[in-house]
């Protein structure tokens, strides 16, 4: 009978000292959160003064305070005894793609146990999500899946011509492609069946405790009907869904019809050298995650052929000649900017950041004769030193008045004890 190697056994989310990085990257990613605040002061019994330490990254005060709630989280899991979390939900619309999303907001103490939950499994990351997942991930983010598929156009490309060059024959790996998108992916979600696949490979009885928890207290949001998925903005929300979507990854890889396959958060790409051969394999797919992990694909995939159509993806457009361009409608919306900011003597800070969030898009795409003809990088660099400045400025501010502030209580302190 063949042992089945679990993860995560020698792991003791009890120990302080396990868990104490995890506490201090949550709370100086979120220490200047009006909850984080709160929190430390009602919970912790923090006074400002010490909070305005963590804001200015006193490193003392940062791990002083990472300490404390590291405890306080090691001994609620020792003992079964996590709070009874309600996180608070609202739709909310997003305007680069018109939907409107129930958004979660979690309370700061929640997010400190998500963070404890999602970096002690990393051992279940690394063994289960692929090279190809380009999401949640350090470094694998949306310039990276757009180069890994650059690279399969390129490579696809080199031995075409290779081929051609030696008289012989050559199928493209990339002659075909498809776009698949999952229709509501978190809300869609089978708690039940994460935990149970999550469950096999873990085998850590206070990490599943913890997991258990966290996904439960996503059905207590306030809606009107019982809310069975995943949650928006939850940490392990993100990770969960990877996990399952690397089953589906696999499954579709075992098909030698499909040749590629690149995933974007629920976004999925797949490549093939045959059209008929493809489309039976999308289909295949279709009814093992429907299946399997329970998760519906849109019907709106369709089969394109890469030369008559370029993949569009992740905000940038793959040719089939290995050509790296920007999606129209970003382009069209960083022009309309570009030139806005021509006839501008003194930039406003929010129309900085606006113009200077398109910068990537120009440096890794081929669009040099667009970036010099608009003044590209002029207009980009001009745009980031007015957002520098504004942010110099506001913790100037900033100092000042918790410097005024450490004065005026001191001086009444005086007073008192002179009275």
């Amino acid at each position: 009978m063949k042992l089945i190697k679990k993860s995560c056994k020698y792991i003791d989310i009890t120990d302080v000292k396990t868990i104490l990085p995890h506490v201090e990257e949550c709370l100086r990613r979120h220490k200047r959160r009006r909850s984080m605040r709160r929190m430390l002061k009602e919970t912790f019994a923090y006074d400002e003064a010490a909070y305005q330490r963590i804001l200015h990254s006193d490193e003392e005060t940062i791990w002083t305070v990472a300490e404390d709630i590291a405890e306080y989280i090691a001994v609620t899991i020792k003992h079964r005894c996590i709070p009874y979390f309600t996180p608070v939900a609202g739709y909310r619309y997003d305007q680069t793609s018109g939907k409107t999303r129930l958004i979660g907001c979690e309370t700061a103490l929640q997010q400190f146990y998500d963070y404890v939950a999602v970096r002690s499994c990393q051992e279940i990351w690394d063994r289960r999500l692929v090279l190809q997942q380009c999401s949640s991930i350090k470094g694998r983010g949306q310039l990276y899946g757009v180069k890994l598929i650059k690279s399969y156009v390129d490579h696809d490309n080199q031995a075409a011509t290779y081929a051609r060059k030696h008289h012989q024959r050559y199928s493209r790996k990339c002659k075909y492609f498809a776009k698949l998108d999952l229709k509501k992916c978190y809300p869609s979600i089978d708690k039940a069946l994460f935990l149970r696949l999550f469950e096999h490979d873990c085998g850590n009885s206070d990490i599943m405790y913890l997991w258990r928890e966290m996904l439960a207290a996503h059905g207590r949001i306030n809606t009107s009907e019982p809310y069975t998925g995943l949650l928006i903005g939850a940490l392990p929300s993100q990770w969960a869904a990877q996990f399952l979507i690397s089953f589906a990854y696999r499954h579709a890889m075992d098909n030698p019809a499909v040749k590629h396959m690149v995933v974007f958060m629920d976004d999925m790409l797949l490549t093939g050298s045959n059209r008929r051969k493809l489309k039976r394999a999308i289909e295949d797919l279709i009814v093992y995650m429907r299946d399997n992990l329970h998760m519906t694909i849109k019907p709106t995939w369709h089969i394109k052929r890469i030369r008559d159509e370029p993949i569009d993806m992740m905000g940038y457009v793959v040719h089939a000649s290995g050509k790296l361009t920007m999606r129209a409608r970003n382009f069209i919306h960083s022009r309309r900017l570009l030139l806005r900011a021509q006839r501008m003597k003194r930039m406003p800070r929010r129309f900085a950041s606006r113009l200077a969030s398109f910068k990537g898009f120009y440096i890794y795409s081929d669009c040099y004769n667009a970036a010099r003809r608009l003044h590209a990088y002029q207009a980009f660099a001009r745009a980031q030193k007015v957002v520098s400045k504004e942010a110099k400025k506001k913790c100037r501010c900033t100092t000042t008045a918790s410097r005024e502030k450490s004065t005026t209580r001191s001086c009444q302190t005086a007073r008192q004890m002179s009275t």
